[in-house]
């Protein structure tokens, strides 16, 4: 576990995390922690700014890596800071998305069930207002324990 890569001192006190796991426990115990670039490394902030630990030079490296991957596959998608995370937002669109341990896999699911059912729609001939008087029409059961595709229950229990 090295630190090597700070070129000013780093604070006093705080723990270096040198491994996911170690991420991970910070991230428990310090609500809406999260590494932002800093020193030429990474300071694990709260959101008051407090820094609460400080990547090793490994871990630089693996965040440096996620943030390389999830350029090349989502370069166009803007990541704003809101509230202590993140909310993704799609070029010149809606949110859709939020920060999480798996976010480069949800993102990946996400785009091919998308690009699948506008695929589905444009084979069939299917309008949008269609899709949207089925699911309105879905969502009218008033069963409580009934769960819709993209309706977490019925609103009406």
């Amino acid at each position: 576990m090295s630190i090597t890569r700070y070129k000013d001192p780093i604070p006093e006190g705080v723990p270096i995390i040198s491994t996911l796991e170690e991420a991970v426990q910070l991230q428990l115990t310090n609500e809406n922690c999260c590494f932002y670039p800093e020193n030429n490394g990474h300071y694990a902030k709260i959101l008051d700014g407090t820094v609460v630990g400080v990547a090793s030079d490994e871990m630089i490296e693996e965040i440096d890596r996620r943030e390389a991957e999830w350029e090349a596959r989502y370069g166009d998608i803007a990541i704003e800071p809101k509230n202590g995370g993140y909310t993704i937002q799609a070029p010149n669109g809606p949110i859709i998305a939020y920060a999480g341990d798996n976010l480069i896999q949800e993102l990946d699911d996400r785009k091919k069930s998308l690009e699948f059912y506008e695929q589905l729609l444009a084979e069939k001939g299917i309008s949008e207002s269609d899709v949207s008087r089925v699911f309105e029409a879905a969502r009218g059961c008033s069963h409580p324990f009934c769960v819709h595709a993209g309706v977490p229950g019925n609103g009406k229990g």
